[in-house]
């Protein structure tokens, strides 16, 4: 089979890891794209100093997609970039995976992105978001009763301030919770720590099934690996790093190690893109999220 073949637009952050795992599970990634000539050659270079990815660097998005045979993107550029780029790629008839924020405009974003995923199906082709940390449901269904789930919090310390800590890491705690309580309904949203370091929020969020009350706690990260806990009824878990970046969580006197989420959500989406599997993240998902996300963030800013 031959291998899919990969571009990554904006290799120079999270993009390289992006790059890093999509080559690391059999992909060929031919190609980045930077903000300008010199940029662009310096992250191939270092591409293929750190990671062995060697690929060809772009700084015009036109011409990459003009010269090189691909299947699918990888979108890495800074939020504002997304729905065009999203666009144009689906256009051209490549699977694409967006990072998070999925598209960030002046407009309506929840109308950008049911456009562009109506625009995916039309054309047969994957399109889906980074929110990697969803992975994590299949995990905790070992160790709790999701069923019975009554209680769930999230802390993490992304990078940002103030609303920067929400537009980090909302998609990623929503995209659990969303996981766990689909076709929810939110109410009740209140900040209890609303400052440039710290956000704390909490609300209720409930289906047919169930009523859970939420805190998600962001604060500033000042080193690396930031923290991550959840916590779900009673139980919680906080993430560990091991040698080699392997991750575990610990809960009382349960440990475990997961696959790298990031990893997990590449590996699902090139499986999607050969037929044989479906997207970490729905398209429905993605659009719960949006709402989801744009309810807490009105509610900050008033």
């Amino acid at each position: 089979m031959n291998k899919t073949r990969v571009a990554i637009l904006g290799a120079g952050k999270i993009g390289r890891y992006h790059a890093r795992e999509f080559s690391s599970l059999g992909a060929e990634v031919v190609a980045i794209l930077g903000s300008s000539r010199e940029s662009s050659a310096k992250t191939a270079e270092k591409l293929e100093k750190d990671f062995g990815v060697k690929t060809k660097p772009y700084h015009v998005l036109e011409e990459l997609l003009g010269n090189e045979k691909l299947d699918a993107v990888s979108i890495c550029t800074p939020p504002e970039m997304h729905a065009s780029q999203i666009s144009l790629c689906l256009e051209k008839g490549l699977n694409v995976m967006c990072e998070k924020p999925f598209v960030q405009t002046n407009n309506d974003d929840y109308k950008t992105a049911k456009e562009l995923l109506d625009f995916a199906e039309k054309k047969r082709r994957i399109l889906t978001v980074n929110t990697q940390w969803a992975s994590i449901v299949d995990y905790f269904k070992g160790y709790t009763d999701l069923d019975s789930l009554k209680k769930f919090s999230m802390e993490a310390e992304p990078e940002g301030k103030g609303i920067g800590l929400l537009n980090d890491f909302l998609p990623h705690a929503n995209s659990v919770l969303i996981k766990m309580v689909p076709d929810g309904k939110v109410e009740g949203i209140e900040f209890l720590s609303k400052n440039e370091n710290s956000v704390i929020v909490k609300f209720k969020y409930e289906n047919s099934k169930k009523s859970v009350e939420v805190k998600y706690g962001f604060r500033t990260r000042v080193s690396r690996p930031g923290q991550i806990v959840f916590s779900l009824n009673e139980k919680t878990f906080r993430r560990e790093i091991g040698s080699e970046y392997r991750q575990f969580f610990a809960a009382n006197k349960e440990r475990f190690e997961i696959e790298d989420p990031l990893r997990v959500s590449i590996r699902k989406f090139l499986q999607a893109c050969n037929d044989y599997g479906v997207p970490l993240i729905s398209k429905k998902e993605i659009l719960e999220n949006i709402a989801l996300t744009k309810q807490i963030i009105k509610e900050y800013i008033s």
